[in-house]
């Protein structure tokens, strides 16, 4: 904790849950108190953005003083309260409140302080605590805790070559390559459908009874495939191939009909 200087500023701070409600009283209290800037805000103190709040902790500075009516003007909840009184703290910054009659510069408040310091700690030890634990369950249960697992050049090949060669689907396919559907969904926005429709050029389209086949280039290696599809393009199957031209291709497909 940094000393705090004699002669520093003292700003006050004022909060109502409600835009018709009153905060004379607040501020006649700060006033008494002789605030030389006071904040105010009229909104829940569930709230996270509190302008006139971060206004007045903008502007103090080691050696000021922050004076707020009650502890509940103050902090959305005991988190909130436990996490600006550290960094006030931290940075040398009194702190006093009225209705507890708590002022940080009197060993009573100094003691405050540190009482706020050993919960804050004491909550980081119980989280630091549960995520060992939960790491170790997770472990034990063969499933591996952290970041998801990052795609390289070579997965990314052959989780391509499973959407437009197989029918797999993409959580099938995530799973065999231990990384996430998102990460897939990621690397080939769109998925299958768009993946297949930007790799694979229709050379020709045709109907046997019901159902619909096409011979497809592949752009990206300059073979060539049959396939059928649906109405859809979710419905498209996987190709079969490779063929060196369009005619063999439309040649195996009919010797298959």
């Amino acid at each position: 904790m940094q000393e705090r200087a004699a002669g520093g500023k003292i700003v006050g701070y004022a909060r109502v849950s409600k835009a018709d409600q009153s905060l004379a009283q607040q501020i006649a209290q700060l006033r008494a108190l002789g605030c030389d800037e006071i904040y105010t805000d009229q909104l829940s103190g569930k709230n996270a953005r509190r302008e006139g709040l971060q206004s007045a902790l903008d502007t103090l500075s080691a050696g000021d003083q922050l004076v707020v009516p009650a502890f509940d003007r103050l902090g959305r909840n005991q988190r909130d309260l436990l996490n600006i009184a550290q960094e006030l703290d931290e940075k040398g910054i009194a702190l006093r409140s009225l209705r507890e009659d708590i002022d940080t510069r009197t060993p009573l408040g100094r003691m405050f302080y540190s009482v706020c310091a050993m919960f804050a700690q004491f909550e980081r030890d119980v989280i630091s605590d549960r995520t060992k634990a939960g790491l170790a369950a997770a472990k034990a249960a063969g499933r591996r805790g952290g970041r998801p697992k990052a795609m390289d050049a070579d997965m990314r090949n052959a989780i391509e070559q499973k959407l437009v060669g197989t029918c797999l689907s993409i959580a099938k396919i995530a799973k065999e390559h231990g990384v996430s559907s998102s990460t897939i969904y990621n690397a080939f926005p769109g998925g299958r459908a768009a993946l297949i429709a930007k790799r694979f050029k229709v050379v020709s389209d045709f109907s046997v009874g019901l159902d619909r086949f096409q011979v497809v280039e592949d752009r990206s290696s300059g073979d060539f495939y049959w396939r059928m599809v649906g109405d859809t393009p979710n419905q498209v199957r996987a190709p079969y191939g490779p063929f060196p031209t369009a005619d063999d291709a439309a040649t195996a497909l009919r010797q298959l009909l």
